[in-house]
């Protein structure tokens, strides 16, 4: 199993300013009156998935075989929300559907074919509207004439009424939830610099595909070329990118000014937000100018970036998932 890095920004508590430093005080004053005791983060759990039986296939529920990889913790940002969608659609069913749906269930079939003959004999004005109208467009085409008449205009116009549609909003599906995420990144050091460089390339190649020369058939594989991108037999195919596990966690190992311990036995939850499904990652924005104006340290860092990213869910959350916090 490859060696797995953790990443954390900030690894360093703020500390409220103490009241010893007045106006002036900082705000990582570390003699803060009152010192940071704890810090919530989103965990960006890097996985891989084990493709073979259908491990990629998510819809079923069914537990899929993963390896976990590189992990990074962000702080949570200011903007934190979760959107639940429900998809219909309406579908008109007429007369004779209706009654057609109505006894899909009936386990007698004289008792449909009645129920069929009798929406029949009650859709006969429907019908005789039908051709009514079209035989007026028929007319209208056959003499040039422009126009072109429905059952409903015809009824309408002759009697007043038009005929129920019989509108049912049929229930489609659920959307997949999506998560937004916007952080601003401020290096106060050369350490933090190079680990917010190394944050943003952690997202960059999770959410990228990598070329494969494809699956073995019999003997092994052969291996891709040199510059296999540049191949044809090495970059034959695409790998599928990583997923994403994420979940909210608090530390209460804050240690300044050592950092932040985020080992298992120092995170718990936080019960008042949401979990999350798996996700793939569908979107990494990454701004160097965040401030309006470019900045860069004289060792060509850039001290404060701002990054967006977008995730996905790869399942559905149903009514028993909201049991579990979803």
């Amino acid at each position: 199993m490859p060696a797995t890095t953790t990443l954390v920004y900030p690894k360093v508590a703020p500390n409220p300013t103490s009241k010893a430093d007045g106006l002036g005080g900082g705000l990582m004053s570390e003699g803060g009156e009152f010192p940071t005791g704890s810090m919530d983060y989103i965990k960006f759990q890097e996985f891989s998935v084990d493709y073979k039986g259908g491990g990629g296939i998510s819809s079923t529920g069914a537990k899929t075989s993963t390896t976990n990889l590189n992990e990074c913790y962000l702080y949570v940002p200011p903007s934190v929300s979760a959107a639940y969608g429900a998809n219909y659609n309406p579908v008109a069913f007429g007369a004779l559907g209706i009654e057609a749906v109505k006894n899909l269930q009936s386990t007698s079939k004289e008792e449909i074919v009645k129920s069929l003959q009798d929406a029949a004999n009650a859709a006969t004005p429907e019908a005789l509207f039908g051709t009514i109208a079209s035989g007026i467009s028929g007319v209208n085409n056959l003499l040039g004439i422009g126009g072109s008449v429905s059952a409903g205009a015809a009824s309408a116009v002759g009697t007043g009424l038009v005929f129920n549609p019989y509108t049912e909003q049929v229930f489609e599906g659920v959307s997949f939830r999506e998560h937004n995420f916007s952080f601003k990144l401020v290096a106060r050091n050369a350490t933090e610099a190079l680990e917010i460089k190394n944050i943003i390339k952690f997202f960059k190649k999770g959410m990228l595909p990598s070329f494969d020369g494809g699956p073995a058939t019999g003997a092994a594989a052969l291996p891709a070329p040199a510059g296999g991108a540049g191949s044809t037999t090495g970059a034959r195919y695409l790998k599928v990118p990583n997923r994403f596990n994420l979940s909210f966690v608090r530390t209460n190992s804050v240690g300044l000014p050592t950092g932040v311990s985020v080992s298992s036995k120092s995170l718990g939850d936080i019960p008042g937000l949401y979990r999350f499904k798996p996700c793939v990652l569908t979107n990494v924005g990454v701004g160097y100018t965040p401030d309006g104006q470019y900045v860069s340290t004289p060792d060509g860092m850039i001290p404060a970036i701002t990054l967006d990213l977008r995730f996905a869910e790869t399942a559905m959350v149903t009514k028993e998932d909201i049991d579990s916090d979803f």
